[in-house]
């Protein structure tokens, strides 16, 4: 019945292909040893053809067993042994659907990118406003599913180091890599001094996406196989803004901005050589300051303000330090600097 599953005696007998009365003759067998099928069926009412058709299925499930005597008894570890037995059937029952569920996932997902990336009805709307952040990256997620040849990106990484240290549609972009398709992105030099984005820099690298540097809006961009675009606005903190983009000719046009930015960008292994392992004096403050600017992309004005000097005594202070680790450049020095302690 059903309403005796609750105490979970029931279900799980049922669980096991057994009937209700099967636990009597079971519980009988266990606790009276050797007793014959016409004293269970005195015991419980149960006609003893019952009863033996009973045993048949505690037999046939290993719960008890025929003695070379004769009797039937109850096996000393049978309960064990079934329940390791029931516990590996459920588990690969679990797998099964677990597998069937990822499939019809990954199915939906295809559909859905599909029809994404096919939307050119004429006349229809071909710049969709998304509302959030988080809606921003479920969408770049799907699109990085079912990307087939080609993914460039333009990551500011400002915004995302004051807002959050994780980037939730890494792990696609890494899994679309390694499937063969070609991935290039321009990051910002905050990547190089944030640790936390240092990291997932890493993790790319790992993936064989190729990475150039350099400093660019505040504005992130990813193309997917020239069809879709998807641009985030991050300059004002808590106020996100991003558009999808299918329209031919402005996909078109953002990708060529994207090609003039690749060739005007620095290959990222040029930062991440250590030109000398000598150990290097400590900096002032004024210096590690500078340094850290340096590291985000600030030009020359910008940080002789904020550090109230002359621009001309910053671009000194630039060039002895670059002398000092040595690098050819303000955004290496400072990516040294950073992984030397000195910022």
């Amino acid at each position: 019945m059903n309403n005796t599953y609750p105490n979970g005696r029931t279900w799980i007998w049922h669980l096991l292909g057994l009937e209700e009365h099967d636990e009597s003759v079971y519980r009988h067998d266990v606790m009276r040893p050797g007793c014959s099928a016409r004293e269970i069926s005195r015991a419980t009412g149960l006609s003893e053809e019952a009863v033996n058709v009973s045993r048949d299925r505690l037999i046939g499930v290993g719960l008890l067993r025929f003695e070379p005597s004769g009797e039937v008894r109850a096996i000393p570890n049978g309960p064990a042994v079934l329940s390791e037995r029931l516990q590996i059937q459920l588990e690969a029952e679990h797998a099964r659907k677990r597998s069937d569920l990822m499939q019809t996932e990954s199915e939906l997902t295809r559909l859905i990118n599909e029809q994404i990336l096919a939307s050119r009805q004429p006349g229809s709307l071909q710049v969709d406003r998304i509302p959030s952040l988080d809606a921003a990256n479920v969408r770049i997620t799907e699109l990085m599913c079912n990307a087939r040849v080609e993914v460039v990106r333009l990551d500011p990484g400002r915004a995302k180091a004051r807002e959050s240290h994780s980037d939730p549609t890494l792990l696609a972009e890494i899994k679309a890599s390694r499937r063969g398709v070609s991935i290039r992105t321009i990051c910002s030099p905050a990547h190089l001094s944030d640790p936390f984005l240092r990291r997932s820099l890493d993790s790319q690298v790992d993936a064989d996406i190729r990475i150039r540097v350099m400093s660019s809006p505040d504005i992130s961009m990813i193309v997917v196989d020239r069809c879709v675009a998807i641009l985030t606005d991050h300059r004002r903190v808590g106020n996100w803004g991003a558009l999808m983009l299918r329209d031919g000719l402005l996909v078109y046009t953002l990708h060529n901005v994207f090609e003039t930015w690749w060739v005007n960008a620095t290959d990222l292994e040029f930062f991440l050589v250590d030109s000398d392992t000598r150990p290097l004096g400590e900096v002032s403050g004024d210096e590690r300051a500078m340094l850290h600017l340096l590291g985000c992309g600030y030009k020359d004005e910008t940080v002789a303000k904020t550090l109230g000097i002359s621009v001309r005594t910053v671009r000194r202070k630039v060039s002895d330090v670059q002398r000092r680790m040595p690098a050819s450049s303000r955004f290496q020095a400072g990516v040294l600097a950073a992984r030397r302690g000195w910022v």
